[in-house]
């Protein structure tokens, strides 16, 4: 199953996220329920998943293609953050793989 939400702070696009979900589990999976909301706690109230600390992300950088520019408000060129995640379940099975681009003059990440 596949899913791509727009994230907007004050209506402006912040961020474009792309997840791809296993439908074997997440048979039932209601896109609608999570357009407004967190789409992490929908899936761990709905269906009752945890993410495995064995979870990994990896932030890289690139500039906006046309494309990506049109979608986020941007400059073609401009940069563009690229958050990709990997979630597992405790068990060590795969829950859902995203791959976040992020408006790179709009978001700051802190550890």
């Amino acid at each position: 199953f596949f899913l791509e939400r727009l994230l907007l702070a004050d209506s402006i696009p912040v961020i474009d996220v792309h997840t791809w979900l296993p439908t074997r589990l997440f048979p039932d999976f209601d896109p609608n329920a999570v357009e407004n909301g967190s789409f992490f706690e929908y899936i761990k109230a709905t269906y009752s998943c945890t993410i495995a600390e064995s979870s990994r992300s990896t932030i890289s950088v690139t500039a906006a293609s046309p494309d990506m520019a049109k979608t986020l408000r941007l400059s073609s060129g401009d940069p563009v953050l690229i958050l990709d995640s990997y979630m597992e379940a405790p068990d060590g099975s795969p829950l859902y793989i995203s791959r976040e681009y992020i408006a790179g003059s709009r978001y700051t990440i802190s550890f």
